[in-house]
């Protein structure tokens, strides 16, 4: 049932993914992310909001989730340059960007450079490092011999006494790179957000892998993770609606086993859908804009290691972003 799942869903993300490329006169979609990454200003057209070639950015990010909970902060300060002066819907919204993203929560806190290049409407691409230190708090980090246990990781197990006490202090490296290709027609946008996900913890006991709620899943200690969020998209004014199915696979080797990959074993990623909505508290164009909105999201779980059949995944969050 997972495999069939997991082949269904690339399937389908090729089919979004292309048809995305091939829309003649598209233009780029918001890119909101994860959970929800807000790029709003760049979407405004040029002639409404003539800008200066070089910018400063701050865009900033508060979220509160359930299942699994979390609450965090993000926060990207970015100088910006315009790569062409054109009216072409695909050329007239290029830049690059390079600066630096802060993420902080209860439990942890990630610091790092991250650049940005968005060299033709349809594809955004950002790379990024992080140095993440955790704090030992709320039953953070938990780390495991091995990821075989589909209720290892579940909310129940990690707040037991006897686990939540092998919580440590740890720090280690995390780096990705993020290309995104979007499109839209009329009010209709499409974007499909890959992750290509590198980390590497500093874990205790001779354990291997270590469980991560952003992700939701176990993450090698030094290894791969892929992901993609897919969004379908009805823009109207300032409400944006539509549906986001997310995507969550890592990528275990032997090394990542006590004794090896055993077999029959299916994996830990998993899978969900369901509704998102962003609406504009205000905004104000030309040379230094500023843009305020409220989000939400919902997702059922449709494949997940402990989830499938509990509550829904739930999102609601606040963002800003201004020139400075």
């Amino acid at each position: 049932m997972r495999s069939s799942l997991r082949a269904a869903f690339a399937f389908g993300v090729m089919l979004l993914s292309g048809s995305a490329w091939a829309q003649e006169g598209a233009t780029a979609a918001p890119t909101e992310t994860a959970p929800v990454d807000e790029r709003p200003a760049e979407n405004i057209p040029a002639e409404a909001a003539p800008r200066p070639a070089a910018r400063w950015v701050l865009s900033h990010l508060d979220v509160i989730r359930l299942n699994p909970l979390g609450l965090e902060t993000q926060n990207r300060f970015v100088w910006q340059h315009r790569l062409m002066d054109s009216d072409s819907v695909l050329f007239g919204n290029t830049f690059a960007s390079a600066g630096l993203g802060l993420k902080l929560n209860p439990a942890f806190l990630k610091v790092g450079p991250v650049v940005e290049v968005q060299p033709i409407a349809v594809l955004h691409v950002r790379v990024a490092y992080e140095f993440m230190q955790f704090f030992g708090t709320f039953d953070y980090v938990q780390s495991y011999p091995e990821p075989t246990d589909p209720d290892g990781f579940s909310d129940d197990n990690r707040k037991k006494e006897e686990n939540a006490e092998r919580a440590y202090t740890t720090n280690g490296h995390h780096a990705y790179i993020e290309p995104t290709v979007q499109a839209k027609v009329g009010p209709i946008a499409l974007r499909s957000k890959f992750a290509f996900e590198w980390w590497k913890m500093s874990l205790e006991n001779g354990d291997r892998v270590w469980y991560d709620a952003t992700l939701d899943t176990y993450v090698p200690g030094e290894g791969l993770v892929m992901t993609n969020d897919t969004d379908l998209l009805y823009l109207a004014g300032d409400f944006i609606g539509g549906a986001r199915l997310s995507w969550v696979n890592p990528l275990y080797s032997d090394d990542d086993f006590v004794a090896g990959e055993p077999d029959g074993f299916d994996g830990m990623s998993h899978l969900r859908v369901g509704p998102l909505a962003v609406y504009t508290l205000s905004k104000r164009e030309g040379e230094k804009p500023v843009a305020h909105r409220v989000l939400a999201h919902a997702a059922w779980y449709l494949d997940h290691p402990n989830r499938e059949g509990a509550m829904p995944y739930l999102l609601v969050g606040y963002s800003y972003e201004r020139d400075i």
